[in-house]
């Protein structure tokens, strides 16, 4: 009997042995590919504004009113989502591409942020960073982001683009949407599904999955994304929040009573968000302008950025002076 605990006890501290080797090597093989991410960060020149929430670059185009774009949350987005469509614009505007906090080359928060936090940020950018009168365009949820800043108070919005804001049609995150949050959250486990979800191939696959035409998508750009996603010591914080719809609001309530002009932009063929809920929209403000467009998906303002340039300057053209 003797003999037999002996044996068990020494099984029992192999396996411990073994098991924290095992944890101890995938900490470490997690960290140094942390690390080599680190190496590749974008050091494309942008401008910095210093506000309470944190350091926000962006870079300023053209002349003229100001137009502010804010990208989509899809995984490792930025400012480079608005690099076709920013030249057009800014053939006739003051543009401002920023990358929103926890994307691109702006401080990553170590905690997941709410919608509040992005509409509190935004009001203070627009009034501290900007300081004058703005167009906002929005894209999925950095649109409800803009819908919920002006419902807080934000003066500096005169006029909304919303590109497919999901807040009119998912609503808040549900308890089953942010069940996994907190493991996303931890190291080693929720850091691996962190690795794991931002490989170049699970990259590219999301920003495929947006647009209604793969093959016609620009290489770059998602390979951009996959580098962007992983750079700065909150990316993991950004990751679980956006595979947990953490930052969703209902939106309808601020759509409809938003104090200025709003136009509405969706695709045809968006596979996340029927483009019937631009129709419902329509329902809700019949004062606002709505466009639909063909053979695109989430993002047509890269995918047809001409078209989507032209809308937004046939919108901006009926701004009082």
């Amino acid at each position: 009997m003797k003999k037999e605990r002996s044996l068990l006890g020494n099984l029992l501290k192999k396996t411990i042995l073994w098991t924290t080797a095992a944890v101890g090597s995938a900490a470490i093989g997690q960290q140094l590919l942390l690390y080599l991410a680190q190496k590749k960060r974008d050091m494309t020149p942008h401008e910095t504004f210093h506000g309470k929430y944190g350091e926000t670059a962006y870079r300023k185009i053209g002349h003229g009113k100001v137009l502010v774009l804010l990208h989509s949350t899809l995984v490792g987005s930025g400012r480079m989502e608005w690099e076709q469509t920013a030249k057009l614009l800014a053939e006739h505007y003051c543009v401002y591409c920023v990358d929103m906090p926890g994307f691109g080359q702006s401080q990553k928060p170590r905690t997941p942020w709410t919608v509040y936090d992005y509409a509190l940020w935004l009001r203070e950018f627009l009034a501290e960073g900007i300081g004058r009168k703005v167009c906002v365009v929005g894209v999925g949820n950095s649109a409800d982001f803009a819908l919920m800043a002006k419902k807080l108070g934000c003066s500096q919005i005169r006029r909304l683009v919303l590109v497919r804001p999901e807040g009119l049609a998912k609503g808040f995150a549900t308890g089953q949407d942010t069940q996994d949050l907190k493991l996303l959250e931890l190291p080693l486990i929720g850091t691996q599904k962190f690795l794991m979800g931002t490989t170049s191939a699970a990259v590219r696959e999301v920003w495929e999955k947006a647009v209604f035409a793969p093959e016609k998508l620009d290489q770059a750009l998602w390979k951009k994304a996959a580098v962007s996603a992983r750079i700065g010591k909150g990316a993991q914080m950004v990751y679980a929040a956006g595979c947990c719809r953490f930052w969703s609001v209902d939106s309808r309530d601020a759509f409809v009573k938003a104090d200025c002009p709003v136009a509405v932009v969706w695709g045809e063929a968006d596979r996340d968000i029927s483009a019937d809920v631009l129709r419902e929209a329509e329902k809700l403000r019949p004062d606002g302008v709505y466009y639909l467009f063909e053979q695109t998906a989430m993002l047509p303002h890269v995918e047809n950025s001409k078209a989507f340039a032209a809308r937004v300057t046939a919108f901006l053209e009926g701004e009082e002076t």
